[in-house]
């Protein structure tokens, strides 16, 4: 980032260079704990004099040397762009239209920036929301005429019989051979980044304004994160595709920490255009503090969903899970590796999902003073009953002690001995419109 203090001829000449000196400081004190802290600062007056300052023909020269100086300072900030405006060349061409209006005898002139690609007179352009297409009459780049532009260049393009009011701002270009100009419905972003200074929670199922491709529009989030032991799994890591066959863990909030596997899944109020790799930026609006940061995050478009039906045809398919825990307790025991566990489920659960899951007992044992905690695992044969109660198959013998505890009464547990906890832990895909239990 380069900082310009303009209007430098404003201030009085006696105090001019402590006040600069002071502004300088004031704003490196400002920029330190950001990644612009070792920011150039330029001063310079870009038009000197005024009312309330006389000026001189020695201040005009003065005035030459600080733009100069200030050219030099942006031709040492800058990278040479070639190369990469000759890899965006053989991408689709891509126009983000800043202004729209009509000249008269002419046609309708559209301004603004080529994205990739290229193009020239004689070619056609179309609008991606209104599938309108128009030949392209002249071109121009800073008043003057050209036959083709590309990656990067400033210009004007001139059709004809297009109404200035089907378009204020947007993208426009080659609609019939780049995915970029097709509106989306919904879409994924990698290299997701909270703002620190963002200070309110941002959360899955929340709602945040997205500006994407020159639009804004409301967007729910859901965020996952790819799960560890599948980090190396088709070996995928560090790549930009998106594996929808892999299993993600469902994210309640995201923190402030960088989390190279994590994505979120941005779901827009109506469709809007959504460039691949494209940068898309989470802002809150509606907040009344004007104090506080309002930008959330930013990401960059992995996945574009242009599908009406993604959540039957992508998203039913997509294998984001919730992980489910549940607690219960041992009630009896049948014999050495059949029991009842009672406080897993509700009287009106769903049998059919969970029948066969495997649970585990935790048994806890004295030994030379110390506590000592071994798991014995079974899985779920039935319901026992229709209070919610279940039959647990042991896959090991219960130890002598526990059967011990539990022989009077016909299997009842005795009152004075301590409660024996059975977990049941499982996942649910928060996508598949069935509701199915993963193990």
């Amino acid at each position: 980032m380069l900082v310009v203090l303009n209007k430098c001829d404003l201030l009085h000449e006696n105090q001019r260079d402590e006040l600069i000196q002071k502004m300088k400081k004031r704003i490196l004190k400002t920029l330190e704990n950001t990644i612009f802290k070792q920011s150039e600062i330029a001063e310079i007056s870009a038009a000197p004099g005024g009312v309330q300052v006389e000026f001189t023909s020695e201040q005009r020269t003065n005035n030459s040397q600080e733009i100069k100086n200030l050219i030099s300072l942006l031709a040492r900030s800058i990278h040479d762009p070639t190369e990469k405006r000759n890899k965006l060349k053989d991408i689709g061409f891509v126009f983000a239209v800043d202004h729209c209006f009509t000249i008269t005898g002419q046609g309708t002139i559209l301004t603004g920036t080529v994205l990739s690609g290229t193009t020239s007179v004689g070619q056609t352009i179309g609008l991606p929301y209104q599938r309108i297409q128009k030949k392209i009459k002249s071109i121009q780049v800073f008043r003057q005429p050209v036959q083709s532009i590309g990656p990067g260049d400033r210009a004007g393009i001139c059709v004809s019989q297009l109404d200035s009011n089907l378009l204020e701002r947007g993208l426009i270009g080659d609609i019939t051979s780049t995915e970029n100009l097709i509106p989306c419905y919904a879409c994924i972003l990698t290299c997701i980044k909270k703002v620190s200074y963002f200070k309110s929670s941002i959360k899955s199922q929340s709602r945040l304004h997205i500006f994407i491709s020159q639009e804004t529009v409301l967007s729910s989030l859901t965020f996952f994160t790819k799960i560890k032991s599948d980090k190396h799994l088709n070996g995928i890591e560090n790549s930009n595709e998106f594996d929808k066959t892999t299993m993600y863990q469902y994210v309640d909030e995201i923190s402030n920490e960088t989390d190279d596997n994590l994505y979120v899944l941005l779901e827009f109020e109506h469709p809007v255009i959504c460039p691949m790799n494209g940068l898309a930026i989470g802002a809150k609006l509606d907040t009344y503090s004007i104090t506080s940061c309002r930008i959330a995050l930013h990401g960059r478009v992995l996945v574009q969903l242009n599908d009406p039906n993604y959540k039957s045809n992508y998203l039913s398919k997509l294998l984001v899970c919730k992980s489910k825990t549940r607690r219960g307790q041992l009630e009896r025991i049948v014999n050495p590796r059949m029991c009842i566990v009672h406080g897993l489920f509700k009287r009106e659960t769903n049998w059919e999902i969970f029948v066969g899951l495997r649970a585990y007992l935790i048994i806890k044992s004295h030994e030379d003073s110390s506590d000592h905690i071994h798991r014995i695992y079974g899985y779920i044969e039935s319901s026992f009953g229709q209070s919610g109660k279940c039959r647990l198959a042991l896959e090991n013998d219960l130890p002598d002690e526990i059967l011990a505890q539990y022989s009077s009464k016909a299997g009842r547990k005795q009152i004075s001995q301590p409660n024996i906890e059975v977990i049941l832990e499982f996942k649910k895909n928060i996508f598949d419109p069935q509701r199915r239990v993963i193990q």
